[in-house]
């Protein structure tokens, strides 16, 4: 089968044709879930000097590996948000520090979820990137 590629953006080096047609999906899906579900405010374009009402609330994005929850991370570090709490298997935890996760837990222990309280004692925000019975939402 044949079939004939188009160019109407310049990928990076390090981004193939396949990864890149997520993009749009994982920042549709991040700017709607931020705006609409949990009600931050991402204003676009953002003011050189916005700092969001919520900037030191902790938000935990509940499948931070997962292609929305590593979008999430780094648009919502870029407006500013910096209590960013994160699930993850502990591989993962690097990568996710490096996008601006404040802390990061394995969703694997059985206490996930106390020691997320543990740390933030209060969870206001929390977008779950997972959404499965067992996997998100029984913890």
């Amino acid at each position: 089968m044949a079939f004939t590629v188009l160019t109407v953006m310049q990928l990076p080096d390090n981004i193939n044709p396949w990864d890149a047609a997520t993009l749009g999906d994982n920042f549709v899906t991040v700017f709607r879930a931020a705006n609409h579900d949990l009600g931050l405010p991402l204003p676009w374009p953002k003011p050189d000097d916005y700092v969001p009402e919520h900037a030191s609330d902790p938000i935990l994005i509940w499948g931070g590996s997962s292609s929305v929850g590593q979008y999430a991370l780094q648009v919502l570090r870029y407006y500013g948000y910096h209590n960013l709490l994160a699930t993850a298997s502990r591989h993962q935890h690097a990568l996710l520090s490096s996008f601006g996760a404040k802390q990061c837990f394995d969703y694997r222990e059985s206490d996930v979820a106390a020691q997320i309280l543990n740390v933030a004692k209060h969870v206001p925000f929390i977008l779950d990137c997972i959404g499965s019975k067992d996997g998100s939402l029984t913890p």
